[in-house]
This record gives C-alpha cells, sequence and structure tokens, in this order.
C-alpha cells in the first residue's frame, strides 16, 4: 500500500513553511540580506555589499587622464571571509599617456577638487619608489593615482605594447569600503 497523495501534499508544503520561517529568522538576525533592503549612505554608496558591477558604474571607476590609452582593468566586489573579515570593492586600470606625469596629476587635483574629493596621505599603500597621490570622498571612497615603471608594470600583468613603452605609464585605483553601520 502507497502513502496517500494528501501526506505527500501536507509534507511538501510543511517543507516550505519551515524553510520560509528560517529564512525570515536569518534575514530578521542579518544573516540573509534581502536585495529590497539594500539602501543607500548619506553618499550614496550602497548599505548592501558593493559589487563589481556597482563600481564599474561610478564615474571614477574608469577615470582616465585624457588621450590615455588603458592596458587593462581588474576588480573585485566586496567579500567577506570567516577568518579574513570583510573586503571592499575596487577596480584597478593600468594605462599610459604622453604626458608628463607631473601634468597627470595636476590633472586629477583638478578633476577630484571639482568632484568633492579631498586629498589624503597615500604613505604605504605603495610599492617603494613609487609616486602616488590619494584623495577620498565621503566614509568610505578613495581614489589613488600612481606613476609605474615598465618593470613595475610586468608585476601587476599589463602587458605594454612595444610602442608605448617610452610613454608615462600609471595606475588608478578605485575603491569603496564596507558599509559600517
Amino acid at each position: 500500500m502507497g502513502i496517500p497523495r494528501h501526506v505527500h501534499v501536507t509534507t511538501r508544503a510543511l517543507s516550505f513553511l519551515a524553510l520560509g520561517g528560517l529564512l525570515s529568522a536569518a534575514t530578521g538576525c542579518g544573516l540573509v540580506r534581502p536585495s529590497a533592503a539594500c539602501g543607500r549612505d548619506r553618499y550614496g554608496m550602497p548599505t548592501c555589499p558593493v559589487t563589481v558591477k556597482f563600481i564599474e558604474s561610478q564615474p571614477e571607476a574608469h577615470l582616465l587622464y585624457p588621450g590615455s590609452t588603458s592596458l587593462g582593468t581588474s576588480g573585485s566586489g566586496q567579500t567577506s571571509d570567516l577568518f579574513a573579515g570583510t573586503t571592499g570593492a575596487d577596480l584597478n586600470t593600468a594605462a599610459v599617456t604622453t604626458a608628463p606625469m607631473a601634468t597627470v596629476y595636476a590633472w586629477y587635483r583638478t578633476w577630484m577638487a571639482a568632484h568633492g574629493w579631498h586629498p589624503f596621505e597615500v604613505g604605504g599603500l605603495t610599492g617603494p619608489g613609487i609616486d602616488a597621490e590619494g584623495y577620498t570622498k565621503g566614509t568610505r571612497e578613495s581614489f589613488v593615482i600612481q606613476e609605474d615603471s615598465q618593470e613595475g608594470a610586468k608585476s601587476i600583468g599589463p602587458v605594454v605594447p612595444p610602442d608605448l613603452q617610452s610613454e608615462t605609464l600609471y595606475e588608478i585605483t578605485f575603491y569603496i569600503d564596507p558599509y559600517q553601520k
């Protein structure tokens, strides 16, 4: 004799109710965040994990000195790890230009100031012998522009075509820290 059909239906309904109850409890405890709960902080940044798609949609993510040639972009969204904690989202672009680096830095200083960014001391964020300037906006955004050398470029991966190897090589990094209540 088989199990009556109404027992299967009842078991399936109870399973869905139990799963729904677990998700509701997890959401209330902050373990699972529904997408509808993702708001913005007072600076317009998401209060949920920052994705690569979001960071790529920001104007600073692709802010190259005019006339520059991009050599490639890499980035990552916000991640959380039980042992390492939560990291922010970032986008890094290597580029070359015919302009001297002093001119490139001056252009960024002007653009950043006009768009509400403030300088910050980059300090130990770069490697030895690498010149860099940093900017912050709000409480979670940072932007670093740094001059690089052909030797340095080899270590980060962009391949500089032979016809561009005599040009000024630089990198920009746009970073959004995780939301903190």
